[in-house]
């Protein structure tokens, strides 16, 4: 059984402020990016790496923030037959670390990057790791991505894994 979590989720949420291009003010940044990371240090402590931390998967309703589906997480300090499989590719590509990509032993930085992911994107409205084809990251408009061009599954990870760090400067001048 699950909690009826009632609200929009926090991409829910960037693809209708895009489709405007409403930007959030430092105040609502702020006050987002401090739940979620205050929610992923709670799990944090307790041994629990989220593995799968992405807009989707925060919701955000008059009650609060909450981060939802823990499906993938990693419990540290598990019993080798209830842990997953160390060597597999979990999560989603856009918000994967590069040990997630590598298949190496993950721990709370993987979460830590894939919060940083989503602090670009409610920067600049933009996704961090999909590129147009002139190389700009592309905005927010679906919640599907073309898996095509710049942005096929090797050269998309690829740019996680070694290509240059996008510049939220490069986006807001301000």
């Amino acid at each position: 059984v699950l909690e009826l979590v009632e609200g929009r989720t926090l991409l829910e949420e960037m693809i209708s402020r895009a489709r405007v291009q409403q930007h959030y003010t430092g105040r609502e940044l702020l006050s987002i990016l401090e739940r979620v990371a205050d929610g992923l240090h709670h799990a944090h402590l307790r041994g629990i790496i989220h593995r799968d931390l992405k807009p989707s998967n925060v919701m955000m309703s008059g009650a609060g923030l909450k981060i939802l589906d823990f499906g993938v997480a990693k419990v540290l300090g598990a019993e080798r037959h209830e842990a997953t499989t160390q060597g597999r590719m979990l999560g989603t590509y856009a918000y994967m670390s590069p040990e997630q990509i590598n298949g190496l032993e993950v721990d709370h930085r993987s979460d830590i990057f894939a919060l940083a992911c989503i602090c670009f994107e409610l920067l600049t409205l933009r996704w961090t790791w999909v590129r147009e084809r002139q190389g700009e990251a592309s905005i927010f408009d679906t919640e599907s991505i073309a898996a095509d061009g710049p942005n096929n599954y090797v050269n998309f990870l690829a740019r996680i894994c070694r290509g240059e760090r996008p510049r939220v400067s490069d986006y807001r001048r301000e």
